[in-house]
């Protein structure tokens, strides 16, 4: 379903969405929005931003990996320990 409104562009490149939208849409403020032209329309895209530092996790190799690693947990693969220091015995790795 649309929903087809009138807004204002105002001083300094201003447009106030109307209440009804905010609500509808749960936006708050601060919210960030992807701005895109398609066929002559503007469109407000509700987004958010990740801090560089964290970015490497959106990567499609990453993302590749942590797809194999739930599939791996489906079919119950892995090691499976108790604690952290049964853990380090079945690696075979010093806890220290």
């Amino acid at each position: 379903m649309k929903t087809k409104m009138i807004c204002e562009l105002k001083e300094r490149s201003q447009i106030t969405i109307p209440c009804s939208l905010v609500k509808k849409l749960d936006l708050k403020t601060g919210d960030f929005f992807e701005i895109q032209v398609k066929d002559g329309a503007l469109m407000l895209v509700p987004s958010i931003t990740i801090p560089k530092d964290q970015s490497w996790f959106y990567q499609s190799s990453w993302q590749k990996e942590e797809h194999q690693v739930d599939e791996d947990l489906k079919k119950e693969k892995g090691i499976k320990a108790g604690s952290k220091k049964e853990l380090f015995q079945v690696l075979d790795l010093d806890e220290s």
